[in-house]
């Protein structure tokens, strides 16, 4: 059994200096623009040099403030996702702990006979779920000579011959992710915003449409690119969830990775793939699904 460390908090996030809201230099330096033509009607050298000196003082000044808001926006967006991938990582510790204990208590029946190991094996498997996993598709998009409808369901399917127990899953909108650039508030907005976290129980081998809200769009002509990490007593997985609308129809590619930690530093897990499905009409990249592109 390894020892895992600690999870860290996330460095708190540092304010940058104070600063006005962006606009407020360009209002004064286009309240000037207007005013000081209006009173001074005659300048001379120096004190039109003033006057530029003030402008371009307050152009820096505004440029500045957007720069500044810029860093602060960045140093949130930051901070929200190390305590989106903390609190996930608490989850997955304490399922992680949970088996260890399972596996501990298992131990000692090992040493007795090899029917009892194995069968006490077979126990653990029995109650933590052993190497099954589950993920997601969205169907039905290929039944032959079927058009697809306007929405679709979300599909689960459960591998293995034995029940997946306690698994959560956290979905995010990889696409919608990366394309945000709105300026930060609240870390807790953020997090909700594109990723969304549910628990789904204890769940039997088999396939079958769901009907909670993952957030995951389902209608039948846009891409989708989706991360969803699975969290379970067995251990952790992930999905790559992707479709792509060519030639007025879905085409899918799906990948999961099995996250292993051979060391009791977390930084260096492994993904090992254990399932891939991808359509004929995906597209590829020299005959291979770029999975690590994105838009």
């Amino acid at each position: 059994m390894v020892s895992l460390p600690p999870i860290l908090p996330c460095p708190a996030v540092i304010p940058v200096p104070w600063h006005l809201s962006i606009g407020m230099f360009i209002g004064i330096l286009g309240f000037l623009g207007v005013v000081v033509p209006l009173v001074r009607n005659e300048m001379g050298k120096k004190e039109k040099a003033f006057w530029v000196a003030v402008l371009a003082l307050l152009l820096y000044f505004e440029l500045r403030s957007i720069n500044l808001d810029q860093i602060q926006a960045k140093r949130e967006t930051e901070f929200a996702q190390c305590e989106n991938q903390r609190r996930f990582d608490e989850s997955a510790r304490e399922n992680q702990q949970q088996f260890d204990s399972t596996m501990k208590e298992v131990g000692k029946v090992f040493d007795k006979t090899s029917d009892a190991a194995n069968t006490a094996k077979d126990a653990v498997n029995t109650i933590t779920g052993g190497n099954g996993f589950c993920y997601f598709t969205m169907g039905p998009y290929f039944i032959k000579n079927a058009p697809p409808p306007d929405k679709t369901n979300i599909n689960l399917t459960t591998t293995g011959n034995r029940y997946l127990r306690q698994v959560t899953v956290r979905v995010v909108d990889t696409n919608a992710y990366i394309r945000d650039k709105t300026p930060l508030t609240d870390p807790v907005e953020f997090l909700n915003r594109h990723a969304r976290t549910l628990a789904l129980g204890d769940l039997k081998e088999g396939t079958g449409p769901l009907f909670q809200d993952f957030g995951i769009n389902t209608d039948n002509h846009t891409d989708k690119n989706y991360t969803i990490e699975f969290s379970a007593l067995n251990g952790q997985w992930r999905e790559n969830m992707r479709y792509k609308y060519i030639d007025g129809k879905m085409e899918e590619a799906i990948r999961v990775t099995r996250l292993d930690y051979p060391t009791a530093d977390v930084r260096k897990m492994q993904e090992r793939v254990i399932f891939t499905t991808v359509s004929k009409g995906y597209p590829r990249v020299n005959g291979k699904v770029a999975w690590n592109a994105y838009p």
